[in-house]
């Protein structure tokens, strides 16, 4: 049975062997698989106009804790808070108390100090008086001079005055209440000039330099101009972004502090390509980029650096001024690919 079997076995009773199939016909002649088929396009580099840009808020340029200097009762405080004052206006006054006879009795002393010293004088010249007693008048004067002195100093710290000019935040002491030496009476905000603080990236502060001329926008519309004075040689860790300060000119206080603000700096024009987001992908490692084609019909992805996004399409850099890319079948190719390229038009090529 089994003999029967395999003398009806259609390799023994056909005189001709089965077709090849046409893949095994194409190795066996071979020949390779036709190459796999993407359309392409070709896309020309512009100059493109960018600008940095990053959001911050706007500061008192100086806040001053205004603090007695000498202990005593406020006699008189006309300022209220949030009234702007001028450098050198009276903020407040301490009574002056027993200063006065103070003042008095030191001016005393001196006097008395002074005709001592000026008869000490004229006796050790002649002999009259010994050196030590001359020496000791001395040192009386220079006592009473330094007494009196320092009473005119406290005197003068009676009257507390604004240091530099601005808005006053904040007035905690009143008529009346009592000030010990190192006590608040009042906190300055200097709003001229402005400034406006921002975090900088990394990638832009090499554009950024003190003095240069910058603007901003502000939160409640108005679009001011102002000077770079600070950039941090320091970058926050965490963000890894440098803080920038632009001062602005606010002469008439117009501008408050706290306001939400976005600093514009424009910089050189570069060449840039704008492309279709579907041409971009990730490698292996991670990276943005776009499938090259090569003048050999091959393929290669080559890392791109995102630097603008546009309702169009995205901003790129890193490319050759003119080049070809797959735009349709890139994600089914690999390096070094040989591809059978089928050109075509897309919105934003050449």
């Amino acid at each position: 049975m089994i003999l029967g079997v395999w003398m009806a076995s259609p390799y023994l009773l056909s005189k001709n062997p089965p077709a090849e199939t046409p893949a095994t016909s194409l190795e066996t002649a071979g020949q390779k698989p036709a190459p796999f088929k993407v359309r392409v396009n070709t896309f020309e580099a512009t100059l493109r106009k960018a600008s940095v840009s990053a959001r911050g808020v706007t500061e008192a340029s100086k806040t001053v804790e205004v603090r007695a200097r000498t202990s005593g009762a406020i006699a008189e405080s006309n300022v209220i808070q949030g009234q702007q004052v001028a450098r050198g206006d009276l903020l407040c006054r301490l009574d002056m108390a027993a200063r006065t006879a103070q003042l008095a009795q030191a001016k005393a002393a001196l006097a008395s100090a002074q005709r001592d010293y000026d008869a000490s004088a004229k006796l050790v010249k002649s002999n009259l008086t010994t050196k030590s007693q001359f020496a000791a008048d001395v040192a009386r004067l220079d006592g009473a001079k330094a007494a009196l002195e320092a009473v005119e100093w406290d005197i003068g710290w009676t009257e507390i005055k604004a240091p530099v000019a601005g808005i006053l935040i904040d007035k905690p002491s009143a008529a009346g209440s009592s000030l010990a030496s190192g006590d608040l009476c009042a906190v300055v905000s200097q709003l001229d000039p402005l400034v406006i603080s921002v975090q900088v990236s990394e990638r832009y502060i090499s554009y950024l330099w003190e003095g240069m001329v910058a603007k901003a926008i502000l939160a409640t519309g108005e679009k001011v101009e102002g000077t770079v004075r600070f950039i941090a040689r320091n970058s926050d860790l965490a963000t890894r972004t440098f803080r920038v300060e632009l001062a602005v000119r606010n002469a008439d206080y117009k501008i408050r502090a706290g306001v939400t603000a976005e600093l514009v700096v424009d910089l050189p024009a570069s060449p840039a390509h704008l492309l279709p987001g579907s041409l971009l992908g990730l490698n292996d490692q991670g990276q943005f980029g776009v499938r090259l084609l090569n003048a050999d019909k091959t393929t290669s992805f080559v890392a791109v650096e995102v630097i603008a996004q546009e309702t169009t399409g995205m901003w790129v850099s890193g490319l050759p001024a003119s080049v070809t890319l797959v735009t349709t079948g890139q994600d089914y190719v690999r390096d070094g690919e040989t591809v059978d390229p089928v050109a075509e038009k897309l919105a934003g090529s050449q």
